[in-house]
């Protein structure tokens, strides 16, 4: 199962999405995706230079689904849009 790297971006909150590049972009389409479990613990443990730094917090893997590009859990698809379901409504 594919995964990914998100975080959150200690200056503002956002849901933040490891790119190829090691940046951190709003777009999970932009993430780099990682087809193996030791790729994506080795990328992990990189990344923990940017918690360390300051940056981030929070960080960790999503799983995708078979299309590589839909997370599995339904909190990861709401990160993912940047806005909660509910809106102003709730």
């Amino acid at each position: 199962m594919p995964q990914i790297l998100t975080a959150q971006r200690l200056r503002d909150g956002r849901a933040v999405f490891r790119t190829p590049d090691g940046e951190w972009a709003e777009d999970m389409a932009a993430a780099m995706r990682f087809a193996s479990v030791e790729d994506a613990e080795a990328a992990r443990t990189v990344a923990e230079a940017d918690i360390a730094s300051n940056r981030i917090l929070d960080l960790y893997l999503i799983d995708l689904g078979q299309d590589g590009a839909t997370p599995v859990r339904l909190r990861e698809r709401i990160r993912a849009t940047g806005r909660p379901t509910a809106g102003n409504a709730a």
